[in-house]
């Protein structure tokens, strides 16, 4: 579980930051639309929350409620951007592999929080 938490870690930093200095460069739409940039940062911030989420379960691995909560809380996260990134995929403005990335990490998290819960 060590190496899926440093990889979700590294991978929600390196994707937040970029939505939230640079969100045209994953995000298809106009750079004039405020609102949308705006709603973007603010995605970008909450990935990066999700990231300090998983380094955090990393470091306090020996608690096992922080582990099952953090788990349920990162397969729910990554669940509901899989959603949402098939639906911009869908409808064009976001790339088609982001809704694959995050289905791969819900389904680890998954059985990560089966194993935790089973505990």
């Amino acid at each position: 579980m060590k190496y899926i938490l440093i990889a979700n870690t590294a991978f929600c930093v390196i994707l937040g930051f970029i939505l939230v200095l640079f969100p045209i460069a994953i995000i298809d739409f106009d750079p004039k639309d405020i609102p949308l940039i705006t709603v973007s940062r603010s995605l970008g911030f909450v990935i990066v929350v999700m990231s300090f989420l998983s380094l955090f379960m990393n470091r306090l691995k020996d608690n096992i409620q922080m582990i099952q909560a953090g788990l349920f809380l990162l397969t729910i996260f990554h669940g509901g951007m899989m959603l949402t990134t098939i639906l911009g995929s869908y409808q064009r403005i976001m790339p088609s592999p982001w809704p694959f990335i995050h289905f791969l990490f819900m389904i680890i998290f998954i059985r990560f929080a089966y194993k935790a819960v089973k505990q």
